[in-house]
């Protein structure tokens, strides 16, 4: 469940890309989910995005937000910019984009995507690009106007 229908939509697909796990339902509001609850049977309700909690929660362990453990480790590390480059990879990956879509998109190639990527998320200091879109969308890096 997620208010931003963009945010869900990419959610939803990139859950979807991953064979052991089936999304049986979106919802944009806390009213919608609870109407669906029972047509959907869902093992686990997402809420907000915190797609890094999901198999920990289910196999019982103790989920921790990333964005908490990063802010307690990186307290005294001052943050390093995006380059410009960086930031409309960021914005591709917000749109949903695979590695291929946004190398034919910005004109480059597979691999230097894959670099960019990588550097976004250790920038970020995220595990994913999930997350990288929730701290992107955060920090004001990307706008809900600029994905609709």
């Amino acid at each position: 469940m997620d208010d931003h229908r963009v945010v869900a939509r990419s959610l939803k697909a990139y859950l979807e890309s991953f064979e052991d796990l089936e999304v049986t339902g979106i919802a944009s509001s806390g009213k919608e989910l609870l109407e669906h609850l029972g047509e959907w049977q869902p093992q686990i309700v997402l809420q907000d995005l915190l797609l890094a909690a999901v198999r920990a929660v289910a196999r019982g362990k103790t989920y921790i937000d990333p964005v908490v453990a990063c802010a307690v480790l990186t307290a005294a590390e001052p943050h390093e910019e995006l380059t410009p480059r960086e930031r409309e990879v960021l914005r591709q990956l917000a749109l949903g984009r695979a590695n291929k879509e946004i190398a034919g998109t910005l004109s480059i190639g597979e691999e230097t995507v894959k670099t960019h990527v990588a550097s976004i998320l250790a920038k970020l200091a995220v595990e994913n690009r999930a997350q990288a879109i929730v701290q992107a969308l955060k920090r004001g890096l990307v706008s809900l106007e600029e994905l609709e």
